[in-house]
């Protein structure tokens, strides 16, 4: 909404956000996850775009974390798009980095490298089976090893947010052993922050 070309539908798509970050505030929640834009556009401009959020923002204490959504814009990839973020966004706005859309554009190095301005890393995938009697979690695309990753960052000082969203659950032993196999990734290496599980069937509340 906030890349139209359309008034109205742009006023429409502030007015949301400025809901969502209310209701969202109410709740006590730190960091509002952000779609920033069109994942069909092929002709984004992210100043603009970011500037319209931006007006409704600056009104909040939340901050902001702009995910790794996928992108069409033939000039740009998510690692530019973030570089160009991280020169108009406020020191406290940060990123989300979704590990499921990591792993469809084989880029985690390069996003990994914006890891001082990741606020939440957000777990996507779906529980399988890794030998006898062991389980793994694996994207719904691609082949990134999460839990791999989850451990790189942890490694490398990260001790923010981590959210699931489970694909394909059986059921509830499936969240169950999602979140144990995240804190045990992260344990391995001295992760002592907070973790917490924000299970979902689509991101609708903190999310425009």
């Amino acid at each position: 909404m906030l890349c139209s070309e359309d008034k109205a539908t742009v006023l429409y798509g502030q007015r949301i956000l400025d809901e969502n970050l209310v209701g969202a505030s109410e709740l006590g929640s730190e960091i509002a996850v952000l779609h920033l834009w069109d994942t069909f556009s092929k002709d984004l401009d992210l100043e603009r775009t970011f500037d319209r959020a931006y007006k409704v923002s600056k009104h909040h204490q939340i901050r902001i974390a702009v995910e790794n959504i996928p992108i069409s814009d033939k000039k740009l990839t998510q690692e530019t798009a973030w570089g160009l973020l991280t020169q108009m966004m406020p020191p406290d706005y940060g990123f989300t980095v979704d590990l499921n859309w990591s792993s469809l554009y084989n880029n985690f190095p390069q996003l990994k490298r914006y890891r001082h301005r990741i606020l939440n890393v957000h777990v996507q995938g779906y529980i399988a089976a890794a030998g006898d009697n062991a389980y793994t979690l694996k994207p719904r695309s691609g082949g990134l090893d999460i839990l791999g990753c989850l451990a790189e960052l942890c490694r490398e000082g990260y001790d923010g947010y981590i959210t699931l969203e489970m694909n394909k659950p059986k059921g509830e032993e499936d969240f169950k052993r999602a979140l144990q196999l995240i804190k045990t990734a992260c344990r391995a290496n001295d992760y002592s922050s907070k973790i917490r599980n924000l299970c979902r069937k689509k991101e609708k509340e903190d999310l425009l």
